[in-house]
């Protein structure tokens, strides 16, 4: 297991942002449906998008980090692993369900404790064949139709995207339950929109049709990864990161930051936050459920209490990130009630330690950026920000992060 040590460091200067993970996962499997070549340019290469990658190929793309040139739609012979990426699972099952055949998909011990129901449900009723299970591995025997059909989406709404994705093959009206994470819904229809499709929506129903066309695509930067590095700033520093594009939830750890009284400035694709004095605030990310993390190790340094709400299907993430959270949280001496939809934070002079990561990059970089304002030396259990962010302990050493990595 790698060990990444980090010591109170002040940063400084300026990062670009790393490409967009979501992004990548969506127009890889969007040109992968799309008639032709499409080329794609600042795709993100790390452990969940290689996953994506994979898939598509399985199921008859010719596809590199540059190009995807599809072909007709096969039922894979062999299992379809999706290692850790949740992404990569949901949009996989509906692709499977365009197939004749049967698919097998599965992933590695963090993703079969990723439910999948809803979906499987949907795809039933649409005329797929499932497995029972509600988890992975799953096997599913397509084809599809087209119609409409209605989907639980209060756990994840990845469960919208796969559909929504599947729909201009076949003609769908998707009525959506649940109103969690919509911007990522809505990120996906850019992409759709981007290679041709038709998507319009009504109240709580998404009319898709239309047909995709290859097409070139340039992967944004991603508020994501951005996030980790700004707190870093807020708590350590100054930094800014620059490259940023597109709509993202993510965008919104500017917000954060701003609301808790930090200093913040943006200008034309960039981001910048500034060391300040921090206060507790009550804010609802149920529509940014992956700033949790983030989110959390700022209002361990802010006066006050904070209140974080809305986000019980963070439970459901690479690791349950609200307990994983308390538990690294609480290891740094700082008072945290664990909520079934969130955390309340008592903030105040965080210490070191050794932290777990719990599997989840998210946590892991969270837990880092906590190290850099910590009195003492804090040791993070993980090496799990590969998955999303390769490049992150070096972007961080570059702004002068005192971050060691060891075996």
């Amino acid at each position: 297991m790698m060990i990444i040590e980090v010591r109170r460091s002040e940063v400084g200067g300026s990062v670009k942002a790393p490409p967009s993970k979501s992004h990548t996962h969506r127009a890889f499997f969007i040109a992968s449906l799309a008639r032709g070549r499409s080329r794609t340019s600042n795709a993100l290469v790390c452990g969940d998008t290689e996953a994506t990658l994979d898939a598509i190929r399985m199921f008859g793309s010719d596809a590199s980090w540059s190009y995807v040139n599809s072909s007709e739609l096969r039922a894979p012979t062999e299992a379809v692993y999706c290692r850790r990426s949740g992404t990569t699972l949901r949009i996989s099952c509906a692709i499977a369900s365009l197939c004749e055949g049967r698919t097998v998909i599965t992933g590695d011990e963090s993703l079969i404790r990723r439910p999948i129901g809803p979906l499987l449900k949907a795809l039933k009723e649409l005329g797929a064949e499932t497995s029972s299970s509600d988890f992975p591995p799953v096997v599913i025997k397509g084809p599809v139709r087209g119609g409409g059909v209605e989907i639980d989406a209060s756990v994840s709404s990845q469960f919208i995207t796969a559909l929504l994705v599947i729909g201009p093959r076949i003609g769908l009206e998707v009525r959506a339950k649940g109103d969690v994470s919509r911007p990522y819904v809505d990120m996906t229809i850019d992409v759709m929109r981007h290679f041709g499709a038709y998507v319009k929506k009504e109240g709580d129903i998404y009319f898709v049709s239309g047909e995709y066309r290859s097409s070139s695509y340039e992967v944004p930067g991603d508020y994501s990864s951005a996030s980790f590095l700004l707190a870093a700033g807020a708590i350590a520093g100054r930094v800014r990161v620059t490259g940023l594009s597109g709509r993202h939830p993510d965008e919104r750890i500017a917000d954060v930051i701003k609301l808790m009284g930090g200093t913040v400035r943006r200008g034309d694709g960039w981001i910048e936050a500034e060391k300040s004095e921090l206060e507790g605030i009550t804010i609802d990310l149920s529509q940014s459920p992956d700033l949790l993390p983030i989110t959390s190790v700022l209002a361990s340094f802010a006066k006050g209490v904070t209140e974080i709400k809305g986000v019980e299907h963070a439970r459901v993430k690479e690791s349950d990130r609200i307990s994983s959270m308390a538990y690294n949280l609480r290891k740094a001496g700082i008072d945290v009630v664990e909520r079934r939809d969130g955390l309340l934070i008592e903030g105040g002079v965080p210490r070191g330690g050794v932290f777990r990561s719990f599997g989840d990059h998210r946590v892991e970089m969270a837990m880092i950026v906590l190290g850099l304002a910590a009195e003492g030396i804090s040791r993070v259990e993980g090496g799990r920000y590969s998955d999303s962010y390769p490049g992150f302990i070096k972007d961080l050493s570059s702004l002068g992060a005192d971050v060691r990595c060891s075996a």
